[in-house]
């Protein structure tokens, strides 16, 4: 993860960083339709990232940890 962030009253910049492991696991179906040239798909994904990173500039060593599972509808053609 790598950030730039911009304070327009400032006219100044703050860069942060963070390095670690990211595990991203899904699966997914197509359900074909209309003679199999369209079809109808939907995906389950889930992430778990751990992360230790810099935010300040200063080398504070801050931990990151995040978590999340999603659900995707699709159309392919």
């Amino acid at each position: 993860m790598m950030e730039k962030m911009r304070f327009n009253n400032t006219n100044s910049y703050e860069h942060q960083f963070a390095v670690g492991t990211i595990l991203l696991v899904g699966v997914g179906y197509a359900f074909p339709i209309n003679k199999n040239k369209i079809a109808f798909t939907i995906e389950l994904e889930g992430e778990t990232s751990n992360r230790r990173g810099d935010v300040t500039g200063v080398g504070e060593d801050q931990s990151f940890k995040n978590k999340h599972v999603s659900i995707n509808f699709g159309i392919s053609f």
